[in-house]
């Protein structure tokens, strides 16, 4: 398998293989982190969704999530919610997942 890194990646990488740890180390360390901020964000997200649901007074069957706009207002909504969250320093940037590229 063959990992393409930026500039700035690498210098980290080889920053920890002169600190002794191997680039395998490295790797499944990231990817170890990773999986947990996704993890800790899915939750904090059903958390947040169950909530605001709960205290909308909408029914589950009034939110039309399956049409794009639908959609479109749901995730607006979150982003939303994630800015007011930033804003009050409840949240910092770093706990909010970025989309994968």
């Amino acid at each position: 398998m063959e990992i393409s890194l930026t500039p700035q990646t690498e210098s980290f990488v080889r920053q920890a293989i002169a600190a002794g740890q191997t680039a395998d180390d490295v790797v499944n360390r990231a990817i170890q982190v990773l999986q947990q901020l996704q993890a800790k964000q899915s939750a904090w997200l059903q958390t947040e969704i169950i909530d605001k649901g709960e205290g909308s007074g909408i029914a589950a069957t009034d939110i039309a999530i399956e049409t794009e706009a639908g959609m479109n207002a749901f995730w607006a909504d979150i982003d939303g919610l994630a800015n007011e969250k930033l804003k009050a320093g409840t949240i910092d940037r770093d706990s909010i997942a970025l989309p994968l590229a």
